[in-house]
């Protein structure tokens, strides 16, 4: 349950990462993330949480579900402490060879302000396909991020919109993939909704998955070219479409499975760091996460542009659930 609302969801799949971190039951954590599994539960339940360039972490000893979109990352109850466990576990595996030889944590420029750089803000219809209070964050972001000295400038991003779709076929054929004996011997093993996820898997043709892996190659190339084209260090989009659904409320539980992760999976099949800020609250008071888009290996950029929107946005836990943020900058 979420700490903010406990007739409401964490998110998931990490949601119990995020509901302790929110609860003030520890300073940091795990996730994983295939389509949005850090940066849903970090959004509903105001926390961080960062899905790394693909690769930079290692994901050996995570339980997989699609290899081409898997990661894990970090979340904490601040940017700070994001940071700091971002540094641990993007140490090198030789181990997992999935693994991308990113030279140690890249340095950057410290201050605390954005002066000198360029981000990016979604206005198209695709990222924009959200609630009133979610846009009112996002609008506020882009000021905060003017305010700090960064030039800020509306963009288009509505070609990610295509890549939701196959991005679930990649998950779901890999995962059959991976679980096909398990699944044929004790498919009581899995829960309902797992269970259906790699039945589906098991019916894509073999077209089917090399055309969303082509999807996934094309929209890599294009959004690192809009970035070029651009010049951007990040951009802003939403982390998700609403705040927390509640448990009792069928319809809206089933609206929030059908989207919470519209605008995180992009990231997964670019593999592209992103990361979920707390950047506000809904008009009742629930949190609204702020996605923080980098360029790959430059997963310190959106930590640092985190880092000094959290200072400007001034967030704070309820006193319920507050505690102190050990280990926060």
């Amino acid at each position: 349950r979420n700490p903010w609302d406990t007739a409401r969801i964490p998110g998931g799949s990490s949601g119990g990462s995020a509901a302790a971190l929110a609860a003030g039951l520890c300073m940091g954590s795990l996730g994983s993330d295939s389509r949005g599994s850090i940066r849903t539960p970090a959004s509903l339940c105001g926390v961080v949480g960062l899905k790394p360039t693909y690769g930079v972490v290692s994901t050996r000893g995570v339980m997989p579900l699609g290899w081409s979109l898997d990661h894990a990352g970090p979340m904490a109850r601040t940017a700070a402490d994001t940071a700091l466990l971002f540094d641990v576990i993007s140490a090198h595996d030789p181990q997992d060879l999935l693994m991308v030889r990113s030279g140690g944590p890249l340095q950057v420029n410290t201050r605390d302000d954005l002066r000198g750089m360029t981000i990016g803000v979604a206005r198209d219809a695709y990222f924009r396909d959200a609630t009133d209070d979610v846009l009112a964050v996002i609008d506020a972001t882009a000021e905060r991020l003017r305010q700090a000295g960064a030039d800020v400038r509306d963009i288009d991003l509505g070609f990610l919109a295509e890549v939701r779709p196959p991005s679930r076929i990649i998950m779901e054929a890999e995962g059959a993939s991976l679980y096909a004996e398990r699944l044929a011997t004790t498919p009581e093993d899995f829960s309902p909704d797992v269970r259906t996820r790699l039945l589906n898997g098991r019916s894509y043709t073999a077209v089917e998955y090399a055309n969303a892996r082509r999807v996934q190659m094309i929209a890599i190339r294009q959004l690192m070219d809009y970035f070029d084209a651009m010049n951007l260090d990040a951009l802003i989009v939403p982390s998700t479409p609403m705040t927390a659904p509640r448990l009792t409320n069928a319809a809206e539980m089933e609206a929030g499975r059908a989207s919470l992760s519209r605008f995180a999976a992009a990231f997964n099949m670019t593999g592209f760091p992103a990361l979920s800020l707390p950047g506000g609250r809904d008009s009742l008071g629930l949190p609204v996460g702020v996605q923080i888009v980098a360029r790959p290996l430059f997963d310190r950029v959106a930590l640092q542009v985190a880092q000094v929107l959290e200072k400007l946005i001034g967030w704070t836990h309820p006193e319920a659930i507050a505690s102190q943020d050990a280990g926060a900058g």
